[in-house]
C-alpha cells in the first residue's frame, strides 16, 4: 500500500516480506540495540504473533522512490477498536523505530501519523512501548503530537537499571559494590569451593550455546520462576544471536549438576542481562549471585563492555549491581476518528478526573 501524507510517502509491507526489508534497512545502521535487530523481530513474528493479529512494516519517505527515512514494525490488532501497536511484550526492554539519515524527526513522525489511514492502515489508537526518553523517537513523537493536535498520554511501563562501567576493571567495580554484596560473593564462593566441586562454563559459540541450552532449561524449570512464556522464542533468539556472536549462556555446576544459569547478550560494548535462574536446592550457596559476579568479571575484564544493562524491572537486588536507574514509557496516541476521540477523552481527561476524586475520597 502507498499513500502520500503531505510531503511524505508511506508504504507498508506484511509478513514475511517486511522482515527482508527491515533487514536491509538495519544493515545500514550501526549500534542497534539487540531488540532492534532483524533477528529479534524475526523470532517475534515466528513465535509471538498469532492470527487474527498480523504484523506489518511501515516505511516513510519524502518522495516516491526516495530513500527510506523511517521504518517502524507494528502489529495490527483485530477488534472494534482499531489498534496499531509496537511488537512488544514481557521480553521487550525497549522499542525504537529505525531512523535513517535525512529529514527532520518531528516532521517525519507527524507525517506518519497523518498518513497511516490513507496508506490502508486505519487506526483509532497507536500504542508504542516501551519508549526510552533518551531515545531519538521519544522527543520526536512528542514534538509531532504537540504540532498535530492528537490526544495522547504517556505512562510509565517499567524501570531499567544499568551500569556505566568506567575505568579500572572488575576489581575496581567490585570495590564499589555494597559491602553486604561484596561479603556475600567472597564468603559464598569460598564456602562453595570448600564444600563442593564447582565449575562455571560460559558458552559464546553456536555449538557451545546449543550444548548448554538443555542445562539452562532444566535450571529454569526447577527454579522459583513461573513457566517460560514462550520457549520456542527463547531458543530461536539464542540460536540466531549465537550465530552473530552476541549470546552468552553461563551455567554454574555443583557436583556436576547445573545449579544456576543465565542468558546475557553482548553487542556494541553493552552487556544485557536477559535471563537469570537458579535451583532453590542450592540457595545456601547463593549460586545466582556467584554466577552474576563471574559474568560481570567476564564482560568487564575480557570483553571490555562500557555498559551493563539489567533491562526490565525495579527489583531491589538490581540496585546493588547497577549504578543508574531510568524509566520506560508507554505512549498511547488517539486518532481523530469517532472511536479515537472517545478513547482519547476517556484516557486523557475523564479517567484521571475519576481517579483523582476516588483518591481524594479515600484520603478524607
Amino acid at each position: 500500500m502507498v499513500a502520500g501524507a503531505g510531503m511524505h510517502v508511506i508504504t507498508w509491507k506484511g509478513a514475511p516480506d517486511w522482515l527482508a526489508a527491515y533487514d536491509a534497512a538495519a544493515a545500514a545502521l550501526p549500534g542497534l540495540t539487540f531488540g532492534q535487530t532483524p533477528e529479534w523481530f524475526g523470532a517475534y513474528v515466528r513465535h509471538i504473533v498469532r492470527p487474527p493479529g498480523r504484523s506489518v512494516l511501515v516505511e516513510l519517505r519524502e518522495a516516491v522512490g526516495g530513500p527510506l527515512l523511517l521504518a517502524m514494525p507494528l502489529l495490527v490488532e483485530p477488534g472494534g477498536m482499531r489498534r496499531l501497536v509496537s511488537p512488544s511484550n514481557y521480553y521487550t526492554a525497549h522499542f525504537e523505530p529505525l531512523r535513517l539519515p535525512g529529514g527532520e524527526d518531528g516532521r517525519l513522525y507527524a507525517g506518519l501519523l497523518r498518513g497511516l489511514d490513507r496508506a490502508g492502515l486505519p487506526w483509532d489508537e497507536l500504542r508504542l512501548e516501551p519508549l526510552a526518553p533518551e531515545g531519538r523517537a521519544y522527543d520526536a513523537l512528542h514534538e509531532a503530537l504537540a504540532a498535530a493536535g492528537y490526544a495522547w498520554r504517556a505512562d510509565k511501563c517499567h524501570t531499567n537499571w544499568y551500569l556505566e562501567v568506567g575505568q579500572g576493571g572488575y576489581e575496581v567495580y567490585e570495590r564499589r559494590l555494597p559491602s553486604r554484596l561484596r561479603n556475600t560473593i567472597r564468603r559464598q564462593r569460598a564456602r562453595l569451593e570448600r564444600e563442593r566441586a564447582c565449575e562455571i562454563r560460559i558458552a559464546d559459540t553456536p555449538e557451545g550455546v546449543a550444548a548448554s541450552l538443555g542445562d539452562y532449561e532444566r535450571v529454569y524449570e526447577r527454579s522459583w520462576k513461573p513457566a517460560e512464556g514462550n520457549v520456542l522464542f527463547i531458543r530461536d533468539i539464542l540460536e540466531r544471536f549465537a550465530a552473530r556472536g552476541w549470546a552468552r549462556l553461563a551455567v554454574l555446576y555443583v557436583d556436576g549438576e547445573a545449579a544456576a544459569a543465565q542468558i546475557w547478550f553482548v553487542k556494541d560494548a553493552t552487556a544485557s542481562i536477559f535471563k537469570l535462574s537458579y535451583v532453590p536446592d542450592y540457595a545456601r550457596y547463593s549460586p545466582g549471585t556467584l554466577l552474576t559476579a563471574a559474568m560481570m568479571r567476564r564482560v568487564i575484564d575480557e570483553e571490555g563492555v562500557e555498559v551493563v544493562d539489567f533491562l526490565t524491572g525495579d527489583d531491589a537486588y538490581k540496585k546493588d549491581w547497577m549504578s543508574h536507574r531510568r524509566d520506560r514509557y508507554s505512549l498511547r496516541i488517539f486518532n481523530r476518528t469517532a472511536r479515537g476521540r472517545l478513547a482519547g477523552l476517556w484516557n486523557t481527561r475523564v479517567k484521571d478526573l475519576l481517579q483523582g476524586r476516588w483518591q481524594g475520597a479515600c484520603n478524607q
